[in-house]
């Protein structure tokens, strides 16, 4: 693969750049090590309106460090890293699902030499329907607290549910970039200005209309 390095100022403008080729290793190139874990076993073990809890089989190999890679649906949804106190983690929560929605969830084992173990079982989390059909209150305008160039801090005024509590409200950030002019340096991209816009969720997985934007 190529990677590009070069160094953005605060105000955003951009340094000539490094071209530097980078070629990985195989899987079971370091130390040899081409075995793969042995594969666990996945449950469901609990489900909401829009989470699935899940917990597996701890997987066994030849090295000192397991990974899980969680799919869902046949795409790549988490990468959990070793936990250095307890070796491998072995349990995680899918989050921001969709209500009454069946999904399709295998684990794999990955050793620190990148060999996989073979999926696990195939098992199926249907998040509960909801009785909450009633979204959030837009969230206000979003605002600029602080403009770095290469980052915003950003506000708005909260919502507000007919269920949830305040607290248990999250919040979508969409950012769409527009062109804010070109830069004199190749082959850097161009400076962007984000445009900001804030929707709500609440745990209930329903979405709100997003919020109106201004810079």
């Amino acid at each position: 693969m190529r990677m590009r390095t070069w160094a953005r100022a605060a105000v955003g403008v951009l340094s000539a750049a490094l071209l530097l080729t980078v070629t990985t290793a195989p899987a079971g190139a370091a130390g040899g090590d081409r075995t793969p874990p042995t594969t666990p076993t996945l449950r469901v073990s609990a489900t909401t309106q829009s989470t699935a809890s899940l917990s597996w089989t701890v997987s066994t190999d030849d090295g000192p460090y397991l990974s899980y890679r969680i799919f869902v649906d046949g795409v790549l949804w988490a990468f959990l890293t070793p936990i250095p106190s307890i070796n491998s983690q072995t349990t995680t929560t899918l989050r921001h699902l969709t209500p009454d929605t069946a999904y399709a969830i295998t684990v794999r084992a990955v050793d620190i030499a990148g060999n996989a173990s073979a999926p696990s079982n195939t098992v199926t989390a249907t998040t509960r329907a909801s009785a909450d059909t009633t979204p959030p209150t837009a969230p206000g305008q979003p605002r600029i607290l602080q403009d770095l160039g290469c980052a915003v801090s950003l506000a708005w005024t909260a919502s507000s549910d007919n269920v949830e509590a305040a607290s248990a409200i999250e919040y979508e950030i969409v950012v769409t970039a527009s062109s804010n002019g070109s830069s004199s340096v190749p082959p850097a991209p161009r400076p962007t200005t984000p445009t900001p816009t804030a929707r709500t969720r609440s745990s209930c997985g329903r979405w709100t209309a997003p919020a109106t934007s201004h810079r």
